[in-house]
């Protein structure tokens, strides 16, 4: 069962075998494994939400706007149950759920890198039955205080990559879990990152020639990358580019590898 691990925010499983796994595979959470984003989903509870509240949304960092929405939830008499309840309608995106199940075996990790929360994530993974299968979830931690609110906190606050939100950047996540494993004896022979949002392009231009980026058909990372490949400022962008639609596209392209 997964384990907390303070220095790094993250639920992962521990490993002590020294091996060559074929695949990480990564992914954003909101459409990019379920088709809506949890936290604007949420927000269905209580709709419209006051305009004094959207006015202090900043893109700089979504964590400050979503710890006043759901302060409003809470004052609206809204409960933990029907919060649960409300993640257990977000559907995944087509063919995700084969994907997983299909890269559940011993060559292979899966984690998730995102901006949602911990509480919307474990809720969602756990209803579909699918938390087992990830080997770290890095994402803002949250829980509910004892008046039953949902307090939700930064991953970190970073000044160093201008391609990142100031509380979460990918690309430092998904490098440092890559040399912690490697401290523990596990490398992998490749690294796919599945993703959909402008934030995604940071950890996607940390990969080498070996690996895979997979945007999400007419999303942002998607319409970032190939306006990057147009002007010709794709040079740092080094993994094979794989557009998906649904789950099974990227089945497609790692199959032959973890097989």
């Amino acid at each position: 069962m997964p384990t907390e691990v303070n220095c790094v925010n993250a639920e992962t499983k521990q490993y002590s075998v020294e091996m060559t796994k074929s695949l990480l595979l990564v992914f954003d959470f909101d459409h990019s494994l379920i088709d809506d984003n949890s936290d604007y989903y949420v927000t269905k509870l209580v709709s419209p939400i006051p305009a004094e509240i959207k006015e202090s949304y900043n893109n700089q960092c979504w964590v400050y706007y979503m710890g006043a929405v759901f302060e409003h939830l809470h004052k609206q008499g809204i409960t933990p149950e029907q919060i649960f309840k409300c993640m257990n309608e977000i559907p995944f995106i087509a063919g995700m759920k084969d994907l997983l199940h299909f890269m559940n075996r011993d060559n292979v990790e899966l984690i998730i890198i995102s901006d949602a929360n911990s509480v919307f994530i474990k809720q969602i993974l756990q209803n579909a039955a699918l938390d087992d299968l990830f080997s770290a979830t890095f994402t803002n931690p949250a829980e509910f205080d004892s008046s039953g609110c949902l307090r939700v906190h930064c991953y970190h606050k970073q000044d160093w990559c201008k391609l990142s939100t100031t509380n979460l950047c990918k690309g430092t996540i998904l490098q440092d879990y890559l040399k912690q494993r490697q401290t523990e004896g596990v490398t992998f022979s490749h690294v796919a990152y599945v993703g959909d949002g402008s934030y995604d392009l940071c950890p996607c231009l940390t990969l080498s020639e070996n690996d895979f980026v997979f945007p999400r058909t007419d999303f942002s990372l998607w319409k970032k990358i190939k306006r990057m490949q147009k002007e010709g400022k794709d040079d740092s962008l080094k993994a094979k580019v794989v557009p998906w639609t649904t789950g099974l596209d990227i089945l497609e392209t790692v199959k032959p590898i973890v097989s």
